[in-house]
């Protein structure tokens, strides 16, 4: 305990500490209570859309896929429907592929 014998000790004010307490609690239970419908389903998309309507039948996919996109889209396109191919294939062995629509 040598080493603590010149060292003061710095206590934070109790008014700051509880302050910052405070805001702590506040920003944890507020973060908790926010979740929308989406989240609740298990549904994580962004941006988050101005609306939504779930309803309808389950969407089922077949094991083989085609994406289909437009002759002229973006390499940015292109490069997301390879990677839903990809992901496709990781997560649910559907087997899919890129095509341009004619």
């Amino acid at each position: 305990m040598k080493f603590l014998k010149n060292r003061k000790l710095k206590i934070i004010n109790p008014p700051i500490l509880a302050f910052v307490l405070l805001l702590f609690l506040f920003q944890f239970l507020n973060l908790k209570s926010y979740s929308s419908e989406l989240s609740q389903l298990g549904l994580a998309v962004i941006p988050y859309p101005q609306q939504v309507r779930i309803g309808g039948d389950d969407f089922i996919l077949t094991k083989d896929l085609t994406i289909v996109i437009d002759k002229n889209s973006s390499a940015e396109d292109k490069f997301t429907a390879s990677e839903l191919v990809k992901d496709l294939q990781k997560e649910w062995g559907v087997i899919g592929s890129v095509s341009n629509s004619e």
